[in-house]
């Protein structure tokens, strides 16, 4: 099964055959295969590469990236999309345990539910939705929506079943702790979904 299927990418993103598609960074052939199968013009860039003048994209899609803060990340992504535009992006989960064991008191300087959202939001993105994905960015076979709250529950409770005596116990645990605290156990990787908000909507930050 491929995980960047046509599919999840319609489920994320509103995408309609002939749509103007660019595809920021790096990207395996799953994922360009998955565009061609939703039937879209795909355009190759560097995130932090020069649009093209006058030839903003319906939509930018992001399929790894790592090291850019979202506060470098996100005005460049304004710049790609057009305005009522959409954009995914797929990033490592700052605010996961293994990270912030990682880090040992070290700032945090990378993309977190609260963080990625609010940059986004500053930068003229609205409607944005985050998701988890439970397994690496390479394969992002599941998106749970975690701006709601009853998804993360039901994710939590019967989605992960580890068959294991400690694995049981494990998410028994897991089960009781609140949803911010399930955020960073369950998710190495956010995706974010945002809609670049049309010139009339914007408000002044």
């Amino acid at each position: 099964m491929n995980p960047w299927s046509a599919r999840l990418l319609h489920f994320a993103l509103a995408v309609d055959a002939g749509d103007r598609v660019v595809v920021l960074g790096h990207a395996d052939e799953a994922v360009l295969k998955s565009l061609q199968g939703a039937k879209v013009q795909v355009v190759k860039a560097e995130l932090n590469a020069e649009p093209s003048p006058g030839t903003p994209a319906d939509y930018a899609i992001v399929p790894a990236l790592y090291s850019v803060a979202p506060e470098v990340a996100c005005p460049r992504l304004s710049q790609w999309v057009r305005s009522g535009g959409g954009v995914l992006v797929l990033v490592p989960n700052a605010a996961h345990i293994s990270k912030v064991l990682r880090r040992k008191g070290r700032r945090n300087l990378g993309w977190t539910h609260a963080g990625g959202r609010q940059e986004l939001e500053r930068n003229g993105f609205g409607n944005v939705e985050v998701y988890g994905v439970p397994n690496n960015i390479a394969f992002p076979r599941t998106l749970v929506p975690l701006n709601h709250p009853a998804a993360l529950d039901w994710y939590a409770g019967s989605t992960y079943q580890p068959k294991s005596l400690k694995g049981k116990l494990m998410i028994r645990l897991i089960e009781k702790l609140p949803q911010a605290w399930q955020r960073k156990v369950l998710f190495p990787t956010l995706a974010f979904v945002a809609q670049r908000a049309p010139i009339a909507e914007r408000t002044p930050c």
